[in-house]
């Protein structure tokens, strides 16, 4: 994309910036409609401050800004009013973020970009992780629907995850787990279209001690320690992820609202 020149009564100017920024513990929030009105909320900023928008691409992790700026607008000064404003604001309007001190980390990147082909290379690498990961959820639930069919199950369940993702604080080595993004929602949403197509019931359970109870009834956050399962009061043993299956299986807490 060919840019002009800015002009100012004492400058000529063509400066465009790449910021990239992240959410606090690289939570995956930003998706769905917090990702929309983060968008609308920077290209009011924007134009409040008169910078140019040549490229944005929002990740549920991280975003990607590319801004054309004038001479007397420093890097500093801009990523401060964009998250600044933007944390506000999207604390305020949505309940899943608002326990949050801050949206945003304190640090961010920023590199001068003559143009926007970075952006290209970003959005090409995004399409390709998109695609691969919609393929896998094709066949997980091409898995799941075809077991349910052949053994004659009559429901299938799954974790509501809509703001306990958000709520939890993640652990450095957890957040590759992190499910509550578009890729955990378009799995649920390939399950629950098949199944209900097939007379299957599908069902989304209360996340609520799933991952502290055992199968025997007794619960307790000392239960499980990372993937390892183990009841302090009977010493069943397994696989922390197998234990949560089992009782979100059973619905321990109730079906989700």
């Amino acid at each position: 994309m060919e840019q002009e020149y800015r002009k100012t009564r004492t400058t000529v100017s063509l400066i465009n910036y790449h910021f990239v920024f992240c959410p606090r513990y690289r939570r995956k929030v930003l998706i769905n409609k917090v990702e929309e009105r983060f968008k609308q909320l920077v290209a009011g900023i924007c134009q409040e401050n008169d910078w140019i928008i040549v490229a944005m691409e929002v990740m549920p992790d991280h975003c990607h800004l590319f801004l054309n700026c004038l001479p007397t607008d420093s890097p500093s000064d801009v990523m401060a009013r964009v998250k600044g404003v933007t944390s506000r604001r999207l604390r305020q309007e949505f309940k899943q973020l608002s326990h949050l001190p801050s949206l945003w980390t304190r640090s961010f990147f920023v590199s001068t970009a003559g143009n926007a082909k970075k952006l290209q290379a970003i959005k090409k690498s995004k399409d390709k992780e998109s695609h691969w990961m919609k393929d896998q959820n094709h066949k997980i639930r091409r898995q799941i629907v075809n077991y349910a069919i052949s053994n004659g199950v009559g429901v299938i369940r799954m974790e509501d995850l809509t703001d306990i993702r958000n709520t939890a604080k993640s652990k450095k080595t957890d957040q590759g787990r992190n499910l509550h993004s578009w890729s955990f929602y378009q799995l649920k949403e390939f399950i629950k279209y098949k199944a209900e197509m097939f007379g299957i019931r599908f069902e989304l359970v209360n996340p609520e001690y799933t991952s502290q109870t055992c199968k025997n009834g007794h619960q307790a956050r000392a239960n499980r320690n990372g993937l390892k399962f183990r009841c302090k009061e009977c010493g069943h043993a397994c696989h922390a992820d197998v234990n949560g299956a089992i009782n979100i299986a059973k619905a321990i807490s109730g079906l989700a609202s």
